[in-house]
Parts: structure tokens; sequence; C-alpha cells
């Protein structure tokens, strides 16, 4: 769920144009947490991109998709390590370009000074 939606759901209505236009999307937050967590030195030293928890319906049809191609097939996500998608493969990009996967692709654009250049999914 997006912080947008969430915030319309704890206040009860929807988000006016104002409102709207000021709450962070999820990739935001995701900077905010690694930037301070992360000390100077090390925040373009970021390994690891994750989602604790899945309620989007049309990322969850993808996600048992996806894991219906892998050998064996699995039923459910598992717990760390969890399963890997490689970038180049359907499943793996489905799952980016799903509506939980594409916070990644944002975050990654739009920090990639900060990050020191480009940085590249390869699962």
């Amino acid at each position: 769920m997006s912080p947008t939606y969430m915030v319309g759901l704890i206040w009860g209505r929807k988000l006016t144009v104002d409102e709207f236009l000021y709450t962070p999307s999820i990739s935001d937050l995701a900077w905010g947490s690694w930037y301070r967590t992360a000390s100077a030195a090390n925040v373009k030293n970021i390994n690891y991109l994750m989602v604790a928890q899945i309620e989007n319906k049309g990322t969850l049809v993808l996600t048992r998709q996806a894991l219906d191609t892998l050998a064996p097939k699995q039923s459910e996500l598992s717990v760390w390590p969890g399963s890997e998608f490689a970038m180049g493969t359907k499943p793996g990009q489905a799952l980016l370009g799903s509506p939980v996967g594409r916070w990644v692709g944002y975050f990654l654009m739009q920090h990639m000074n900060q990050l020191g250049g480009t940085k590249f999914l390869s699962k």
C-alpha cells in the first residue's frame, strides 16, 4: 500500500491535491531510512533492497506466478534469504515492474548521484 493510500486510510478521507503533493513515495521513505542508517562514508555501499510484506494484490499474483517457475515450485515466499529471480528472466522483470517492485527502480534512479553512479539489479 502506498504512503498516500495509508494516510488517507488513517485520516478516513481522500487527500486533497495539496496534501497529496507532500506525501512521500516508498522510494523516498526507503532513501530516508538508508541515509539515516548508513554513515556518510558508507551511503554508496548499499547491497540489498527488500520488501518485508506484500499487500498489493497485483504484486501477489505476479509473485505466485514467479514462484511457480522455480524448481521445485513453491507456494509461498520463504524466510531470508528467500527466493531469487534474475533480472534477465521474465519473472524477475515482472516483479521489478510490479507495483511493489517499481520503488526499487525509482530509489536507484532518484539517488544515483548520492549512491556513486549507476547501480544495477542482478536479482
